[in-house]
C-alpha cells in the first residue's frame, strides 16, 4: 500500500540514502560504451509514405519502417555527400516527425552534422503557407523542405500578395519529397520567388523509399 510504502522510504538509514544519493548524481557512463550495443538493433519505426497528417497523398498504402541504429548512423554519415548540409547552418521543418522526411532529413541530419534545427506546427503553416517563407527569411534557413502540394499552396499564397518580399538567398537547398513530384506545380514555384534570390539549382527532388536506406 501507499502507507506501507512511505513507511519503508522512511526507514531508509542515513549511510543508505547517502549511497543512493551518490549513485543518483555519479557521472553518465561515456557515450562510446553506450553506443557499442547492437547496430542491427531497431532504433525507431517511422511512417514512410504514409500520410500521418492527412494534408498530402502519399505514394500508397501507409507503410511502418523499421530504422536500424546501424541504418540511422549511415544515414545521416552519407546523406551530406548528396544534400549540402554542414555544420552551422540552420534548416527548417512543417512536418510531422512522424514522417520520416521530416524526422531524417531535417532532425537527426542536422543533429549528427551540428545544425540548428527549427520545427514549427503543419497546422500553422498551412493556415498560412506564407509564414513558411517568413520563417526562411527571419531565420536565414540555409535548409527546408516540403511535399509537392506545399509548393503548390505557397505559390497560390504568393500570387495572391504580389507586393511581398522575402529574402531566400542564404537557401542552400529545398527538397521536394513526401508524394509525387511534379513538373507544373515546381516550375510554377521556380517562377514567382526567383526574385527572392531561390534558383533552380536549390530544389532537390527526393523522393526515395526509407527502408531501404535506413533498415
Amino acid at each position: 500500500s501507499f502507507s506501507s510504502l512511505c513507511d519503508s522510504s522512511r526507514s531508509l538509514s542515513a549511510s543508505t540514502a547517502a549511497t543512493q544519493s551518490a549513485a543518483f548524481w555519479a557521472p553518465a557512463a561515456p557515450i562510446a560504451k553506450v553506443a557499442t550495443g547492437t547496430p542491427a538493433g531497431i532504433c525507431t519505426m517511422e511512417s514512410s509514405e504514409s500520410n500521418p497528417c492527412r494534408c498530402f497523398e502519399g505514394t500508397g498504402t501507409p507503410k511502418i519502417v523499421q530504422l536500424t541504429h546501424r541504418g540511422l548512423v549511415e544515414f545521416a554519415a552519407g546523406t551530406p555527400a548528396m544534400l549540402p548540409v554542414r555544420p552551422g547552418q540552420t534548416t527548417l521543418n512543417w512536418l510531422p516527425l512522424d514522417q520520416s522526411g521530416a524526422f531524417l532529413l531535417y532532425h537527426l541530419l542536422p543533429v549528427f552534422t551540428g545544425c540548428t534545427n527549427i520545427h514549427v506546427n503543419t497546422r500553422w503553416v498551412l493556415d498560412n503557407p506564407l509564414r513558411w517563407l517568413d520563417l526562411m527569411d527571419q531565420h536565414r534557413v540555409n535548409h527546408s523542405w516540403s511535399p509537392n502540394f506545399g509548393y503548390r499552396l505557397a505559390t497560390q499564397a504568393i500570387a495572391g500578395e504580389p507586393d511581398r518580399h522575402w529574402d531566400l538567398s542564404a537557401l542552400r537547398s529545398l527538397v521536394s519529397g513526401g508524394e509525387q513530384i511534379t513538373v507544373p506545380v515546381m516550375s510554377e514555384f521556380l517562377g514567382l520567388p526567383d526574385r527572392f534570390g531561390v534558383v533552380p539549382e536549390t530544389v532537390v527532388a527526393a523522393l526515395g523509399m526509407t527502408g531501404t536506406v535506413t533498415g
